[in-house]
């Protein structure tokens, strides 16, 4: 935080320099959740997110996102956890602490955890058990790999959290 000599030096010393005067971080009231994610993040630098897409074996073209965006804390994070982990992820986003970007899943992450998860297995279930509806077209569940990370302000918050 600025006290009052940091001003002064600021406005009258360093003027424009920035040598003795840092931004105060605004720190935002974050949840359990947030500032778990915020810290994985911190140590990590990426961390791994997909997206549970709906696919049709009748046509190339026919594609949903069904949920997004996944993260896991653990393989035995269930749908109720992924929802959860979905709403940190969103307002982390929207407060321009993370970004997330399918465009660059990790290189050498084995997303393969994601398949064995529970949230992923219940996806598949509950794509199965629709097959048998009539006029259902999405009857392939499938994944898109992607990542998130920090974004400079969310450095900074993470640091301080």
């Amino acid at each position: 935080m600025h006290s009052e000599n940091n001003q002064k030096c600021c406005s009258e010393e360093h003027s424009g320099c920035g040598a003795c005067c840092a931004q105060p971080v605004s720190i935002p009231s974050l949840t359990k959740d947030e500032t778990e994610i915020l810290n994985a993040a911190a140590v990590s630098a990426f961390l791994p997110i997909v997206k549970f897409i709906l696919k049709s074996s009748q046509s190339d073209h026919f594609e949903s996102v069904a949920f997004a965006p996944v993260y896991l804390s653990d393989p035995t994070d269930d749908m109720d956890k992924v929802r959860i982990y979905a709403a940190a992820l969103t307002r982390l986003k929207d407060l321009g602490l993370i970004t997330l970007d399918y465009d660059v899943p990790l290189k050498n992450f084995d997303y393969g955890i994601f398949a064995k998860s529970t949230a992923y297995k219940y996806f598949e279930s509950t794509v199965k058990d629709a097959k048998d509806m009539p006029d259902f077209v999405f009857d392939v569940a499938t994944m898109e790999y992607g990542s998130l990370a920090l974004t400079p302000q969310g450095q900074d918050v993470a640091q301080v959290v």
